[in-house]
């Protein structure tokens, strides 16, 4: 009788150590997601007319050991500190219907988000360009979350 309620007892041991260290591994997995996921602008161009078209192409580096899946992602463009997108309508990028494979340790490139209708004196074509996007997006797949909202702000060149 004592052997088997011995027996037991390290079993239950085992098992919750076990379940304890794969939940604390699945917490570090999720906060590695969001502290280790960037997003670089790999290029921007821009049409010409009296109003003009921006297409913007994102480098998502996830460096994660966990395969994700972009879906959305909306960014508030800014060049030279003034809004080229209204507060109301960011330049975004759906993709629920067919996610973006962001695999582990590798960069995606992600894009075009667009913006459209800027009226070309916003956008001068001699003065130094210093771009800014305040980019929110998805992610599926995050460990012990499922989901996954992020911001981060994109500095371009």
């Amino acid at each position: 009788m004592r052997k088997t309620i011995l027996i037991v007892f390290i079993l239950i041991t085992v098992v919750s150590v076990s379940l304890v260290s794969y939940s604390v591994y699945l917490l570090y997995g999720a906060y590695d997601v969001g502290r280790l996921l960037d997003v670089s602008i790999s290029s921007i161009n821009i049409g010409s007319g009296s109003e003009v078209s921006i297409e913007i192409y994102l480098l998502f580096n996830n460096t994660s050991k966990f395969p994700l899946q972009l879906v959305y992602v909306a960014g508030y463009v800014y060049l030279n500190g003034q809004p080229l997108t209204p507060h109301y309508a960011p330049a975004t990028l759906n993709a629920y219907s067919k996610p973006i494979i962001l695999s582990p340790f590798s960069e995606t490139p992600v894009g075009p988000i667009g913006v459209r209708n800027v009226p070309s004196d916003k956008v001068p074509m001699e003065s130094p360009k210093n771009w800014f996007i305040k980019l929110y997006f998805l992610v599926y797949d995050v460990p012990l979350i499922g989901t996954g909202s992020y911001t981060r702000g994109v500095i371009y060149p």
